[in-house]
């Protein structure tokens, strides 16, 4: 059987789970992506403003001069498709200044149209403050997650059309106007605090449940002492494997151990020295067996069992004295066994024919285990044909 490269002892790849973001990393993807469906609807209700102004302008017999419309349109026009293509070709860490330098630039273009529309129809001026407050309102729903480029935006807006009020009415604007100007801007700095607490809040909660989810996954399939794989693990991952064994025609075998005189050395020692013994046997299983389709895994009590794909009968047997040598080496006190001072194992080995189920393959290899503890120990047997 070829040697890994990889470090002698690491988790099992079957059942290794897969690392997730952290909550900060998690909130950084969560936010790009809500700015890039941000720019995608503020495009559309812009679009959806402008139609609805147009008309209510032609409605009413109200001019509309080459300048006007050039400048609604071909600003909007311009940003939809630097949108789309920021969107779906920038990679994800550029993605937010892109999308934030988008809104802004919508913003100024807004700005620019609504002043050309109030100097030429100052009597229209309420209708132009009344869309810019739904303008600022949009604004803080695609911006809240980044608090500072809200307020911006927001102050902005609101310090634009507070300006067009002194200039072109500065008697009317008293008392009134600049208290609801400042309660504006007040409801959209609190709604901009509830609506980012609700976001980072929901963000939390789903790290919290992926991870709990993985916890759960990963404990349903490891043995809790060893951290190698359960026997449901085992029983699921070598039925795949001899599906995939009958339908390419490559070999594959599999090691049944057991510790010799095991409960001898729970007697002697105590139960925890035993389950350290089973920890640093896992160890060593899992540093033998360590290609990323091998499989080891707890068959239960002191029996381990290696699923090897891709191995025939002669890398299994290199497998069976590789780790009677590494064993050797660990050097695992037993007082009471019969074959050795130091912990041994005995070891059944079968190679999958074809027609054989999962079965028949581990009775084969237990067979051939019994063998072994009814005779020597510390060695290990197999079918030669």
């Amino acid at each position: 059987m070829p040697e890994s490269s990889e470090p002698a002892f690491t988790q099992l790849k079957s059942i290794k789970t897969h690392s997730l973001p952290s909550f900060s990393q998690q909130m950084r993807i969560e936010v790009d992506s809500y700015l890039v469906q941000s720019c995608r609807w503020l495009t559309m209700l812009s679009c959806l403003l402008i139609v609805v102004f147009l008309a209510f302008r032609v409605l009413n017999q109200q001019g509309l001069s080459v300048l006007q419309v050039t400048m609604v349109v071909t600003p909007l026009l311009a940003l939809m498709g630097i949108s789309t293509y920021l969107a779906l070709n920038y990679p994800q860490f550029k993605r937010r200044f892109y999308t934030v330098t988008y809104m802004v630039c919508l913003a100024i273009c807004w700005s620019g149209w609504v002043s050309l529309g109030i100097v030429n129809s100052p009597e229209l001026l309420s209708s132009y403050e009344s869309l810019v407050n739904i303008l600022g309102l949009a604004f803080v729903i695609a911006l809240f997650p980044l608090r500072s480029w809200c307020l911006i935006v927001v102050l902005g807006f609101v310090v634009f059309i507070s300006f067009w009020r002194i200039y072109l009415l500065p008697a009317d604007f008293a008392l009134i106007s600049t208290t609801k100007l400042i309660c504006f801007f007040i409801v959209i700095v609190t709604g901009q605090i509830v609506a980012n607490g609700w976001f980072i809040r929901a963000v939390k909660k789903d790290v919290e449940n992926k991870r709990l989810l993985q916890k759960l996954a990963h404990q349903a399939q490891t043995d809790a002492l060893t951290e190698l794989a359960n026997r449901g693990c085992f029983d699921n991952t070598l039925t795949t494997e001899i599906a995939n064994s009958q339908r390419t025609q490559k070999p594959l075998c599999i090691i049944l151990l057991d510790v010799d005189f095991f409960k001898k050395l729970n007697d002697s020692l105590g139960h925890q020295k035993g389950d350290k013994c089973l920890i640093e046997i896992a160890k060593m299983l899992a540093g033998v067996a360590n290609r990323p389709r091998d499989l080891c895994a707890r068959y239960g009590g002191e029996e381990f069992i290696l699923l090897l794909p891709e191995t025939d009968l002669a890398g299994a047997i290199i497998v069976a004295e590789k780790i009677k040598k590494r064993l050797s080496e660990l050097a695992i006190p037993h007082p009471d066994s019969n074959v050795s001072q130091f912990v041994t194992v005995s070891q059944g080995i079968a190679q999958f024919k074809s027609g054989m189920t999962e079965d028949e393959l581990c009775h084969v290899a237990d067979e051939n285990l019994y063998k072994v503890k009814q005779s020597t120990r510390n060695h290990f047997a197999f079918n030669e044909s």
